[in-house]
């Protein structure tokens, strides 16, 4: 009996080609912005999420309504750039976000459907070698390394 085949799919040169070229204009407009932090440093930093944005977004308007009130040690300027950049970056964050995780979902049924079928090769040439069947035994001697299995005990002295 098949294996059930979880996804079909395939991308011409021409799309791939366009993705390729779409996803070089993306690295190319943010090479020289964007930051790579290691795990450490993400996690010194506060994340500006769902819960606080709206909270933030209030401040900005009191500071544009009010700026008398601001703390002289903000720089206003800076403080600007940094909210508009926010803003602008945000939603484009969520779309590749979007992108990003349908690509891995899809990733990962394309994987299952290749192992679990590598799996029945890998059972069928086994099966084949006890078989003698030629040339079978020496595909499955080669195969046969993913599953190293239990190592043998040592025989007591």
């Amino acid at each position: 009996m098949a294996l059930d085949n979880l996804i079909s799919l395939s991308f011409s040169q021409e799309e791939l080609t366009q993705l390729d070229g779409a996803l070089t204009t993306i690295e190319n407009i943010l090479k020289d912005k964007v930051i790579s932090l290691t795990e450490a440093q993400r996690k010194t930093y506060g994340r500006l999420g769902v819960n606080n944005k709206p909270w933030v977004t209030e401040i900005n308007g009191y500071m544009e309504l009010k700026p008398e009130i601001t703390p002289k040690f903000i720089d206003k300027p800076e403080w600007n750039i940094d909210f508009k950049t926010h803003n602008d970056v945000d939603p484009r964050l969520l779309r590749l976000e979007s992108i990003t995780s349908q690509l891995s979902d899809t990733m990962l049924l394309i994987g299952h459907d290749l192992f679990s079928n590598a799996l029945s090769y890998y059972r069928n040439c086994k099966l084949l070698a006890k078989e003698n069947e030629p040339g079978a035994k020496e595909i499955y001697e080669s195969l046969k390394r993913m599953f190293p299995g239990k190592p043998k005990k040592a025989a007591n002295p």
